[in-house]
């Protein structure tokens, strides 16, 4: 599968690596071992694109220690209604499956990957 990538023509494009969540594959993807990091998203905000950018970020360094996933909130509005997601970009941090943080908006680079760093021992524990 693919997810959204921001690219130079400002468009989310599909690229390897990252997994696209929809209501069929949600249980299977997050119940991985490991934890969960779902980016929701929608194709309206431009500030889905500069998390994009922050996502490829986050899978260059810890892609190996975090399942990365994508939620394209247009097409999935089941699921952003399943998580609560009120507004995109937004991302949500999971352990075994249940949401232990959430991040609404673009955050900081340094803020990110520190969630991210936290999750991960979190997880180990």
């Amino acid at each position: 599968m693919s997810h959204p990538s921001a690219r130079d023509d400002g468009k989310l494009k599909a690229r390897m690596g990252i997994k696209t969540v929809t209501g069929y594959n949600f249980e299977h993807e997050i119940g991985k071992s490991g934890p969960s990091m779902v980016f929701a998203w929608g194709s309206w905000s431009s500030s889905s694109k500069t998390v994009a950018e922050l996502i490829d970020s986050v899978e260059e360094n810890f892609g190996e220690q975090i399942n990365i996933l994508t939620l394209d909130a247009n097409q999935e509005s089941d699921l952003v209604t399943h998580l609560g997601i009120k507004k995109v970009p937004e991302l949500i941090f999971m352990i075994e499956g249940e949401v232990v943080d959430k991040i609404v908006g673009v955050p900081e680079k340094i803020d990110l990957f520190e969630k991210v760093h936290e999750i991960i021992v979190a997880e180990s524990l």
